[in-house]
């Protein structure tokens, strides 16, 4: 049986003979002179090129028969089986600088490169993978696309030649590198076990297109390997509905007269008829195999004797050249370059010694192969297409793109607005508050709780609120330079926006502190310009670390790529853990510290300082989301919509808490008292103040209970001296006109404290 692959591997035989060939002539008696071609033909294991026989010598026949073609000589053939036929068509043999006489009527397997190119313009692809057997005939055509391509500026992101068995790993490679058109040149057995390996790696089907040789037969896929006994190679080939080239071998008009006066239809008979004439030659011992090739041996004499015809009609006596006869070698060569002829596998003309003829296009569509369009190769290699009336198809309907579509992960508008609305209710509500503490600065109630510290924190939950617009906001399509200068608009708004909130709670609750701690006999001012101060160096700090961040390692736009085509936008620089390592550490100090005062503060519960506890509270309950919240994002760098649902609602929380904690009870108090005096502002929350007598105080709880040890603690000795302070008796009564400036504290144990505080 003949080989599948016997398209690429028999067409030497002529184009050899007209290389090398062996003229002679004979002086006799007879009007016609002998001429003799060397005819190579293939009849191995590999391949059986027999029926090429029968074709040429009938070719031979209606040559002799012509009295307008070499005239004056008889043209016969002389036989020889040979080997050298397999590399007939491959690419090769198309190098002028190694082969200048070289002609064929076969086309190169290079020949389909140029449709191949036309196929990706056609559909808009420009990456592709290709895959080839390790043959001469396709790594030499595979080389040459691959110029093509390059010249083109398209890619081939994945190219493989492989021995008889493409490898898992070029397998794995075109899944990996999401290649989604692949051209494999190979012969059929080493593309059954190719299309097994596509079947169990999902490389078929929708999405995928494949393009092969068309000189398969149309089972090809039928057969069965080791790992694909039960039709896997079968359902990966048809639902991938493969698109197959090939040359054109026949000439479309079946009633056409070709060169030799007959007619396309009638060759088929006449060749069995000349192979059964062949059979009974003395000697003859070949059983003929044929391929539906033959008429490519045909078309092969007739090229050669129209061009030998050409010779010696302009005088020049073919039975003495040489092989040193190099002006005769010249006219040959001249002759065959120009021949043009309707034979029976179509026109046959030559371009620099290959023929020049119609690509087929073809898919296969359920079990059969559609034509789709024939290329048309014009005199300046241009293809002109000509489409059949069928249609490509797809599995899906759709035209296969070369990669996965690129498809950012990014946030949806749903969870955007899920997440924006919270920030745009509490960015009013921060702005109504810092109106409000404009308006009510120098409302008693308002001033005694340091309203420029207040403002401070207004404004850098105002950034937070900012901050989730931006980070939400849709913005990969801007480009990656606007992208880039996001990245570091996002660090510097929440960084600052902390400083400023947890800068003003440190600063107030350092005031209270002071206040409250039991040290050793000192004055101490403080001013709210003291606090500023404060505030003022945390937030240096803070811009030190982000100016030295901007200018030696800033964010830049990234692309982090998910599998199939899927990824998201990311902000990245070369040292982006020890920026952020260090911002976290800084910050975290920051967080410890105001901890640390807010402990050391809990149990104040002075009116005038009545938010020192909430602030507190505020800290907590931020210390431990956002230590939440940074692990959370650290460890989903590859789901966007997530990490912004999840710190998006914790800068919601934290800073909508903060501000209703801090600023709502003020807003309640002004608008119960709007005219407050010392008495409403400065009241002292109800608590045990025992005294030596064993009698409690106006307002206090019942005495301890019979057995328990008398405490005093330093809020209550707090509470009195302030009370004092503020002008209060000590009996809890307001004292008219004293408004103090500077207290004593002492302690239970006779330690005391003076502390001048300045209170707006």
């Amino acid at each position: 049986m003949m080989k599948s692959g016997i398209i690429g591997t028999i067409w030497a035989i002529f184009y050899l003979a007209l290389c090398v060939k062996s003229l002679s002539g004979e002086n006799s008696t007879k009007k016609k002179k002998k001429l003799y071609l060397a005819g190579f033909y293939t009849y191995s294991d590999r391949l059986d090129a027999t029926g090429m026989i029968p074709a040429v010598e009938l070719a031979v026949e209606h040559v002799n028969n012509d009295s307008e073609i070499l005239s004056g000589y008889e043209l016969g053939v002389i036989w020889k089986n040979s080997e050298l036929s397999y590399l007939t068509s491959s690419p090769s043999l198309s190098e002028r600088t190694r082969f200048p006489y070289f002609f064929r009527t076969f086309w190169s397997e290079a020949f389909l490169n140029p449709a191949r190119i036309w196929l990706m313009e056609h559909f808009g692809w420009q990456r592709v993978a290709t895959l080839s057997e390790n043959e001469g005939l396709f790594t030499s055509s595979n080389r040459e696309f691959l110029e093509l391509v390059t010249n083109k500026n398209y890619t081939a992101d994945v190219t493989a030649i492989y021995d008889k068995v493409v490898s898992d790993l070029h397998i794995e490679n075109i899944k990996k590198n999401d290649m989604r058109i692949i051209f494999s040149d190979s012969y059929a057995g080493a593309a059954r076990e190719l299309f097994c390996k596509a079947y169990h790696a999902g490389l078929y089907g929708r999405g995928y297109v494949w393009i092969l040789p068309g000189w398969f037969s149309n089972n090809w896929y039928e057969g069965t390997t080791e790992r694909c006994p039960n039709g896997e190679i079968e359902t990966a080939a048809k639902e991938s509905m493969y698109i197959t080239m090939e040359v054109e071998k026949s000439n479309d008009n079946q009633n056409e007269k070709i060169v030799s006066g007959i007619k396309v239809s009638e060759f088929d008979g006449l060749l069995r008829e000349k192979t059964r004439e062949i059979e009974h030659w003395p000697n003859q011992t070949l059983n003929f195999t044929f391929s539906n090739l033959e008429g490519f041996g045909y078309d092969a004499l007739w090229a050669a004797a129209l061009s030998l015809d050409d010779v010696a009609k302009k005088g020049t006596n073919l039975e003495d050249f040489h092989y040193t006869d190099f002006d005769t070698r010249n006219r040959i060569y001249n002759a065959l370059s120009t021949v043009r002829f309707s034979g029976v596998t179509g026109n046959v003309s030559f371009e620099a010694g290959d023929r020049i003829g119609r690509i087929r296009i073809q898919q296969l569509q359920g079990n059969e192969k559609k034509l789709i369009v024939t290329l048309d190769t014009m005199d300046d290699g241009s293809l002109v297409p000509k489409f059949s009336g069928n249609e490509f198809t797809w599995p899906d309907g759709v035209v296969p793109l070369d990669r996965t579509p690129a498809i950012e992960e990014g946030v949806s508008v749903g969870a955007f607005l899920f997440m924006v609305i919270p920030a745009a209710i509490g960015l009013v509500l921060a702005v109504g508050f810092l109106i409000f503490n404009i308006v009510a600065r120098n409302h008693r109630f308002v001033k005694l709780s340091s309203p420029r510290l207040n403002n401070l924190i207004i404004i850098g939950t105002i950034l937070i609120f900012i901050s989730i617009f931006i980070i939400g906001t849709e913005i990969s399509g801007s480009g990656g330079r606007k992208f880039s200068a996001f990245c570091m608009t996002r660090i510097w708004l929440i960084a600052v926006g902390f400083v400023l909130s947890f800068g003003g709670f440190f600063s107030k609750t350092w005031r209270v502190y002071k206040i409250t701690s039991y040290t050793k006999v000192k004055s101490e001012k403080l001013k709210d310009r003291a606090l500023f101060v404060r505030v003022g160096v945390l937030l240096l700090l803070e811009c030190i670390i982000l100016m030295a961040w901007q200018l030696i390692d800033p964010l830049q736009y990234d692309r982090l790529d998910l599998d199939f085509g899927h990824y998201v936008v990311t902000c990245k620089c070369k040292f982006f853990s020890a920026w952020t390592g260090f911002m976290m550490a800084y910050n975290g100090i920051i967080l410890i510290f105001g901890v640390f005062l807010a402990w050391r503060t809990k149990n104040v519960t002075i009116a005038a300082l009545n938010d020192s506890r909430l602030i507190g509270v505020c800290i907590y309950n931020t210390t431990i989301l956002c230590v939440v919240a940074i692990g959370v994002s650290f460890a989903v760098p590859d789901q966007p919509a997530f990490s912004y649902l999840f710190t998006s609602s914790i800068m919601n929380f934290c800073a909508i808490f903060t501000l209703i904690t801090i600023f709502l009870p003020k807003v309640v108090f002004v608008i119960k008292f709007p005219h407050a005096g010392r008495q409403e502002c400065m009241r002292i929350t109800p608590q045990v103040t025992p005294d030596t007598s064993g009698n409690n105080h106006e307002g206090a709880p019942a005495k301890a209970e019979e057995g328990q040890p008398r405490r005093k603690s330093i809020v209550v000795t707090l509470r009195r001296h302030w009370a004092i302070f503020v002008g209060f008796d000590k009996n809890g009564a307001l004292q008219e006109g004293a408004p103090a400036k500077e207290i004593s504290i002492s302690s239970p144990s006779a330690m005391s404290v003076n502390t001048t505080a300045l209170v707006l």
